[in-house]
């Protein structure tokens, strides 16, 4: 809708984003049997005002009970607040998924609270939905957070990783945006869209992410010991090598020598970005199918 495109001006490439999630979400819809209105920015129907469009479809579809998802945007919620109150028919919103808490869960949280500190909310999260927790409740690698370790510049190493990438072909949306007249700045490659556009495009982003881009969080050292791969990750629980000993037999021989016979790092060891995938982390991913995870494209992309 002229609605969205036009109350500020956005980037060319996230109205292009924005209409093609559309698109898929509405035919990912229709492939599982559902019935589904989907204006486009040219569909003749289309008002190009929210409010319009909504009355209209309850008037000519007749519908008994309008149900709508809560928006995640402060001025289209008070929108929709205001269009209810002015249907005939009773009205519902729902929560949508796109938060681990719902709208009042931070005031509930500090409402007995001295004082308003994140960390102590961060905690509680991670409490609740058993994220990165020992079996005892304890933290995971033995603290809390880890930001101590990002304050350091970065001075070159390690490398910059690729670039997670998609190419999509976007053509035919953006000619619909072009004709309609929508004011946008910046550029797009049209061929070449790198944006997720559906749940397979997100999950596969979020992967990468936490197996290429957050090992190298913060301060990592270039060759660490075993005791901090152990902190970060269970990599190394298989291994004969225990990372507390430091002189007897059975001590972890990381970082001078690695390629001692039982070691898990098998004398492949360069540094944690070049073998590591927390698997603490990995293991609570969601499975994202075969075709999420891509190959490596030139200029540092991956393609489906």
């Amino acid at each position: 809708m002229r609605q969205e495109t036009d109350y500020v001006k956005h980037h060319i490439q996230k109205v292009v984003a924005f209409f093609e999630a559309m698109a898929e979400f509405a035919q990912w819809l229709e492939d599982r049997g559902k019935n589904v209105i989907y204006y486009t920015l040219d569909t003749p129907e289309n008002t190009q005002k929210l409010g319009s469009n909504i009355a209209r479809l309850v008037s000519e579809h007749q519908f008994e009970r309008f149900q709508y998802q809560l928006p995640d945007e402060y001025r289209l919620d008070q929108q929709l607040k205001l269009l209810t109150d002015d249907l005939s028919i009773p009205s519902e919103p729902f929560d949508s998924e796109h938060f681990l808490t719902d709208r009042q869960s931070l005031s509930r949280f500090f409402d007995s609270k001295k004082s308003l500190l994140m960390e102590s909310f961060y905690r509680h999260m991670r409490k609740q939905h058993q994220i990165l927790l020992n079996k005892d409740g304890s933290p995971v690698g033995g603290q809390w957070n880890y930001d101590q370790n990002n304050r350091n510049k970065w001075k070159g190493e390690p490398k910059i990783p690729p670039q997670r990438g998609f190419r999509k072909q976007v053509v035919e949306t953006l000619k619909r945006i072009e004709r309609a007249g929508v004011n946008t700045f910046g550029a797009i490659s049209p061929e070449q869209f790198n944006l997720p556009t559906t749940r397979t495009d997100a999950l596969a982003m979020l992967r990468h992410f936490c197996e290429v881009l957050l090992p190298h969080f913060g301060t990592k050292p270039y060759i660490s010991s075993g005791s901090y791969i152990h902190k970060v990750s269970n990599y190394c629980d298989a291994c004969r090598y225990k990372v507390q000993e430091r002189t007897s037999d059975d001590a972890c021989p990381c970082p001078a020598d690695h390629s001692r016979p039982g070691c898990v790092l098998g004398g492949t060891f360069l540094s944690p970005p070049n073998f590591l995938s927390p698997p603490k982390i990995q293991a609570q991913l969601p499975e994202t199918g075969s075709t999420a995870d891509g190959d490596m494209l030139p200029g540092g992309r991956c393609g489906e």
